[in-house]
């Protein structure tokens, strides 16, 4: 379909959501439309005179419902309507809540607004932005000093928007007609959800019988021609139980009991922080948005598909980014004083490194990093999963793929192993985060990741190398 023939749909959309707003255009035209596998987007221009190059510019998403068979959790969190009332509510709130206590000079700074929305269409409109969104501005770093710069800056938004937010989670926590504490059990589930999906999907990718015998246990169940011959999640989970006696689904229940040795705080987050996400300066997509382990956004937008790699983990100023994170967070989120978070955003390596020796405690830095280790393993996961199943122009214009799963894998186990002796021997349970990680690394391997014995040996037993990471450690008081 062209993006003529998609021209009244989308008219129609857009002038549902605008309302009285879209007489006062005559002309409409899409600039670009383009996909997502929950939602459909399009660029448009509205304008008052026919070929004029002025006008006003928006962007609709349309919430749609996702392809396939999925997870019961997974697959009721993308319910259309459900996404579409996550997005205006959850908008509309930080918009309010935030405002109210910093400024809405400050909420603009930080997120975009809703120019207009159908629930019937499952619409939401917003201004277009032309900024690059700052995966790009990272890929397209013509030197380490910039892209640097802007990894530091993805880190820094992150740590803005997610410290006014819990400067104002009691706001959060009893705001009128929805309950963010309640939701944080089932954000848990759909995470989970997840997970088990994207593990599925990199061993279908990866394992050629498992796609065989897939293709052959749906001809069994009566499909035929392609749609035999494509992913099916149940066979998939068929073929890993009786092919591979991997049971995935209480492998992923004995980790999610491993993961409380982690002793990870529950703060408000984006859940889906990462650079496609930010433009101009702000954050986009808080569907997700809601309570989950402090790490998952710091660990989702410090891991950039195209580079082939964890781009922070390869960078040396690794722990910088982590200390940056850290204390521009609290200091929006303490509130004691308003300039201070704007203060730490200018702030040099020394300043935040001595801030968080100021503010926290050995054993919570400790058990930071541990957290955020093994909530980058996750992410990556599925973002090798994601990305298999996008077309390769759309993987082409977001930079490219993951060029291994594997080897980001084995070096966020490298790193675990190089910060046991000054890091993670300093968290509340070092026995604890070790197993978690030995756990993960041989369910990683069972699924086809080549993880090597002697690592995952070195960090049961807590052996490690000298790591020249540790060096950065705060002075803690």
């Amino acid at each position: 379909m062209t993006l003529d023939d998609n021209l009244g749909i989308w008219e129609e959309r857009l002038r549902t959501s605008l309302g009285q707003d879209y007489i006062n255009y005559h002309f409409m035209t899409i600039i670009k439309a383009w996909e997502s596998h929950h939602a459909n987007f399009a660029h448009i221009r509205l304008t008052k005179k026919k070929n004029s190059q002025k006008g006003h510019h928006f962007v609709l998403k349309n919430f749609r419902a996702l392809r396939g068979y999925h997870e019961h959790d997974y697959g009721a969190f993308h319910q259309p309507d459900s996404l579409w009332h996550r997005e205006v509510r959850n908008l509309s709130n930080y918009i309010t809540l935030v405002g109210q206590e910093f400024s809405d000079h400050f909420v603009k700074s930080v997120v975009t607004s809703i120019r207009g929305n159908s629930r019937n269409l499952t619409t939401i409109v917003l201004p277009y932005l032309r900024g690059s969104n700052q995966k790009k501005r990272i890929l397209n770093s013509e030197t380490d000093e910039q892209r640097m710069n802007h990894l530091l800056d993805c880190v820094k938004l992150s740590a803005k928007f997610n410290g006014a937010s819990n400067a104002v989670s009691n706001q959060f926590d009893n705001v009128q007609g929805f309950d963010y504490r309640g939701d944080a059990e089932f954000l848990e589930r759909v995470s989970i959800s997840m997970y088990k999906e994207n593990l599925a999907r990199l061993v279908y990718n990866t394992n050629l019988n498992c796609r065989t015998k897939v293709h052959d246990y749906n001809r069994n169940q009566g499909m035929m021609g392609e749609e035999a011959n494509q992913y099916n999640l149940e066979s998939v989970f068929f073929y890993m139980k009786n092919d591979m006696c991997l049971d995935l689904h209480s492998r992923i229940s004995e980790i999610q009991e491993k993961e409380k040795l982690l002793h990870e705080k529950i703060k408000l987050q984006h859940r889906d922080c990462n650079g496609l996400n930010m433009i101009d300066g702000k954050l986009l997509d808080l569907e997700d948005f809601g309570y989950a382990p402090e790490t998952v956004d710091i660990s989702q937008n410090c891991i950039v598909v195209g580079l082939g790699n964890n781009a922070i983990l390869r960078n040396e100023q690794f722990i910088y980014l982590l200390q940056a994170y850290l204390a521009v967070e609290h200091a929006y989120s303490t509130k004691k004083d308003p300039g201070l978070g704007k203060i730490l955003e200018s702030s040099s390596n020394g300043t935040f490194r001595d801030y968080v020796g100021d503010h926290m405690i050995s054993e919570d830095y400790s058990n930071f990093l541990a957290s955020f280790i093994h909530r980058s393993m996750i992410k990556n996961i599925q973002l090798g999963a994601s990305f298999s199943r996008y077309t390769e122009e759309f993987r082409n214009e977001s930079g490219g793929h993951t060029n291994s799963t594997e080897s980001v894998l084995r070096e966020l186990y490298a790193l675990a192993r190089d910060l046991i002796p000054n890091e993670l021997s300093k968290c509340t349970n070092p026995e604890g985060v070790r197993d978690l990680f030995y756990t993960t690394g041989h369910l990683y391997r069972d699924c086809g990741f080549a993880i090597d014995d002697y690592l995952l040996d070195d960090i049961k037993k807590g052996s490690s190398t000298a790591s020249s990471i540790s060096i950065a450690r705060p002075n803690f008081k």
